[in-house]
């Protein structure tokens, strides 16, 4: 009232009064309601930036490429014991592995090394990594891009599972026509023990139990994830020896979609470690490719080597020579 009898008598100057004033009202009122709207926007996009910008610097870390780090919630994964053959074959048995992971969003731990061979656990010996052979980094995300399943550290591994598997998963490569214990239709999984469970337990990986499972009963990717495994986080694959369709020995797993582009062991050269590349380039100037074999002695009693024989060591292919890979 006090106000109003300070304004002036003129009654139309009165009225514009009011109205100027009540028109500041209304704007200022708005003005802090789209300053509180937009701060609230600009701190969450600061906080995306800010979570993107750390998975970018990890993504791109050769340390860490292959998931050490992110949390553990929701993940799922997938370790083989072993991958049966030596590098060239079981190489290609683990990017198998990465591809009937894509169906499930899981992840294949990346395996130790030696000998040309891939083991899923260092058995209490130490052993190199993967990256003995091959630029991981690149190689995961290749994967990534074509819709395989992406790699994950043996850090990785146990901050997501905790030292312990929920299902190990035995693979049996016995034809259906010759064994009464499985059933595609009712049966395709039975109860059993691991084949390796001196290794896990060296390990110290615990298990929560262990099934025997026909390769010829359980023909999709779609079907091993959500009725076999049951979409479980932690599993163990016992007797893995890759997917293949056209081999009676091998998983026959038709895969999904997901994979877009399905990576082979022949176009992995291209990931082989730079290290022993250079040492290549520098004794022939050619490309390099691996190549096992097996000593032998010929009927003159010199050694010689026999290809695609079951070596214990990797060599480095110049031209028409082996060349040990010790030796570089």
């Amino acid at each position: 009232m006090a106000l109003l009898k300070g304004m002036p008598t003129n009654r139309t100057l009165r009225v514009v009064l009011i109205l100027f004033c009540g028109i500041t009202a209304v704007i200022l009122f708005f003005q802090r309601k789209i300053i509180s709207h937009f701060g609230d926007s600009d701190k969450d996009a600061s906080s995306q930036l800010l979570y993107k910008g750390i998975n970018f610097n990890f993504n791109t870390s050769g340390k860490d490429a292959v998931g050490g780090n992110l949390q553990s919630a929701g993940r799922k994964i997938f370790i083989a014991f072993g991958y049966w053959e030596q590098l060239t074959a079981a190489t290609n048995n683990f990017l198998d592995l990465t591809a009937v992971a894509a169906y499930g969003g899981r992840q294949v731990v990346v395996p130790f090394v030696k000998n040309s061979r891939l083991y899923g656990f260092a058995k209490n010996k130490p052993l190199e990594t993967l990256e003995l052979y091959y630029n991981v980094s690149a190689l995961n995300r290749t994967l990534r891009s074509r819709g395989h399943g992406t790699l994950i550290s043996w850090k990785g591994f146990q901050d997501v599972c905790q030292g312990k598997l929920d299902v190990v998963v035995r693979f049996d490569y016995t034809k259906l026509t010759k064994t009464s214990k499985y059933n595609q239709a009712t049966q395709p999984f039975i109860p059993c023990n691991a084949s390796d469970t001196e290794t896990i337990l060296s390990a110290g990986i615990k298990v929560g139990r262990t099934i025997c499972m026909n390769v010829f009963a359980v023909k999709s990717d779609q079907k091993f994830e959500n009725e076999v495994i049951e979409r479980l986080p932690c599993v163990g694959l016992d007797q893995w020896r890759g997917s293949n369709t056209k081999r009676s020995y091998r998983a026959q797993f038709e895969l999904s979609p997901n994979v877009t582009q399905r990576l082979h062991s022949d176009e992995a050269a291209i990931f082989f470690n730079s290290k022993l590349s250079h040492v290549h380039h520098k004794k022939s100037g050619s490309d390099i490719y691996l190549c096992t074999h097996s000593y032998r002695k010929n009927f003159n009693g010199r050694t010689s080597y026999q290809k695609h024989g079951y070596g214990k060591e990797v060599y480095i292919k110049f031209n028409s020579a082996c060349s040990k890979l010790q030796q570089c």
